[in-house]
């Protein structure tokens, strides 16, 4: 697959995996479409990626909202003619105790990483269907096949994400469809979702751990080039998911060390949460 006069979307562009996304396919020459609700963020991935020779699109868009979700499809495809790959990348996190996770709070996080991908996948498969081709990639995490603590709504997402997805896709084949449901699924990625040093953040002194988000957009665009449908961009991801394959418990278990401030702190049992 190639992806040259192709026509790529994709949600929370502005930022993080998004926006390196966004600029990794501006170098594989596709037309891309840049989503977010945050107008200067927006307008600050737009200018970005347009100094490096780029021309992407701004689709100023609160996923959340259904009407404005469905006209900014249906902008896209009145700009470019149709959609080629829809990436749902868009995600947000409540990480704490579940007890201390409000309603408001696990709500918003299930309305932006699953109800809005859901709906963008309602809303892109018939103008898809119609075209007789197009991909939908999913980002995913980690979180979506391992429960780690103090991350229910987020893992309760990803897991719906992933659950969602792999269903979607074999609806499809077995109506021998064209359409293609991909899933992405990132470990630690040093992004706005990991806040390093905070309580319910990534500890700085395992910051080497984590990967940056153009090692993900471009593992993640070679993948999809592949035709894989079940991607992990990210080798602490791997390396998560082949030790919890042979030592479940344990491997859970081990992450309690992102409660730590530092080494003194894990050889002393100490951690942020009781």
């Amino acid at each position: 697959m190639t992806f040259a006069g192709k026509t790529v979307a994709i949600t929370g562009a502005a930022s993080g995996i998004g926006f390196a996304l966004a600029r990794k396919f501006s170098f594989e020459r596709a037309r891309v479409a840049l989503i977010d609700y945050n107008e200067e963020a927006l307008h600050d991935a737009e200018m970005r990626l347009k100094r490096e020779g780029f021309d992407p699109t701004p689709f100023l868009c609160d996923i959340t909202d259904d009407e404005a979700l469905r006209g900014t499809i249906n902008g896209i495809l009145d700009t470019f003619g149709r959609i080629d790959l829809f990436v749902n990348n868009a995600g947000i996190a409540a990480n704490h105790r579940f007890e201390n996770i409000s309603s408001e709070d696990f709500d918003r996080t299930f309305n932006v990483n699953v109800r809005a991908t859901i709906q963008a996948c309602r809303f892109v498969l018939p103008l898809m269907k119609s075209q007789g081709f197009g991909t939908i990639l999913n980002m995913a995490s980690v979180a979506g096949h391992l429960a780690p603590p103090y991350m229910s709504a987020y893992v309760a997402a990803k897991h719906a994400i992933v659950g969602f997805s792999r269903s979607l896709r074999a609806e499809l084949e077995m109506d021998d469809s064209t359409i293609t449901i991909a899933i992405s699924s990132p470990g630690f990625v040093d992004t706005g979702i990991i806040s390093k040093g905070q309580e319910m953040g990534f500890p700085e002194w395992l910051s080497f751990m984590l990967e940056t988000p153009e090692s993900v957009a471009e593992r993640t665009v070679k993948a999809l080039k592949r035709g894989e449908c079940e991607i992990h961009p990210t080798r602490n991801g791997k390396l998560m998911m082949t030790a919890h394959k042979f030592f479940p418990k344990a491997t859970i278990k081990s992450s309690r060390v992102l409660l730590t401030r530092s080494l003194k702190d894990l050889l002393l049992n100490r951690y942020t949460i009781s």
